[in-house]
């Protein structure tokens, strides 16, 4: 790709994730309230183990699937019957939602399987702090440490988990997808640092 068109698909990437952040804005009437907190980028020396393409859901999502590429297909079933299960359990509908056939890792890190209370106890934290939480020790986050993806998508309050885990160096990806993905003024920025040091390859949004 030419750089005259790697910085054109850049900017129509940002210029996604901008409209994308002024329809939160008017959403929440008028802006957000923010405090200027910064996931630092630490120095990490870690051995990343590929996982083809993985997946972070959003407000609600509480459940978790994994299967290392090259697995046999018994045990791609067997974990796709596990996570039914877990989106049975919870009353949602996760596994009709995601495609589990193209990912190797899907997870969902919320506070609850109810929304509100996933709203008012994770998602709204991370919007006033404007960013996500410095600390999530979560065993759902756990189990995503140390894993490089192809692509890895991440949906609404899940692009909060991804940036957080991209910026720690706590996960590879070459490219992003976000779908939906709850945006601030300082995660906007912490998103494009990561695009223009090449921390990530490239940057997708596909907005409501």
């Amino acid at each position: 790709m030419s750089q005259g068109l790697a910085g054109k698909t850049k900017a129509a990437t940002l210029a996604l994730l901008a409209s994308a952040l002024l329809a939160s804005c008017a959403a929440n009437h008028g802006g957000f309230t923010t405090r200027q907190d910064v996931v630092e980028r630490p120095a990490v020396s870690r051995v990343y183990r590929p996982y083809g393409n993985g997946f972070v859901g959003g407000i609600g999502w509480l459940a978790l699937y994994s299967v290392p590429p090259g697995a046999d297909a018994s045990l791609r079933r067997r974990m796709i019957d596990v996570f039914r299960e877990q989106s049975a359990a919870a009353g949602q509908h996760y596994s009709e939602k995601v495609d589990l056939g193209r990912y190797n890792f899907v997870a969902g890190l919320a506070a609850s399987t109810d929304r509100w209370s996933d709203l008012i106890r994770r998602v709204i934290l991370d919007q006033a702090r404007g960013g996500p939480l410095p600390e999530l020790k979560d065993p759902g986050y756990a189990s995503l440490v140390g894993k490089k993806f192809v692509e890895l998508g991440c949906h609404s309050n899940g692009a909060m988990i991804c940036l957080l885990a991209l910026t720690r160096q706590d996960v590879q990806a070459d490219n992003v997808v976000l779908y939906g993905p709850q945006i601030t003024p300082k995660t906007l920025e912490q998103w494009n640092s990561l695009l223009s040091e090449g921390e990530i390859h490239s940057l997708h949004a596909s907005l409501p």
